[in-house]
């Protein structure tokens, strides 16, 4: 790419963050904004798993301290430049899911008039 369109994209970027997010506040604000970014790409993994027949669970509940030390330790990640911010499980299910009945919707509304 030319060097005065790499300058175009990054004084976008650059506002982007600025301005119009206020992301360069802080390393947590740009964090917090990465982290959500990463849910575009779980969907996607979510949704093609799914359609092989493999099954998922996206977890956000975890020990943020132990993710952290495993990626540094185990995969010798840098996790002052990039840090967990979800996790996903992929696998394929003990047994076959039951099917799902729903209740009938008169039986569990009520109608104010």
């Amino acid at each position: 790419m030319p060097d005065e369109i790499a300058q175009i994209y990054n004084n976008y970027y650059e506002k982007f963050q600025e301005q119009d997010f206020n992301l360069a506040e802080s390393d947590r604000a740009m964090f917090d904004w990465a982290s959500k970014q990463s849910y575009i790409a779980l969907a996607n993994m979510m949704t093609g798993a799914a359609y092989i027949g493999i099954d998922s669970c996206a977890i956000e509940g975890f020990d943020y301290k132990s993710a952290k030390n495993f990626l540094e330790n185990a995969l010798g990640i840098d996790t002052e430049e990039f840090g967990p911010a979800v996790m996903l499980a992929l696998g394929y299910g003990k047994t076959e899911p039951k099917a799902k009945t729903r209740q009938n919707i008169e039986d569990i509304t009520f109608w104010f008039k």
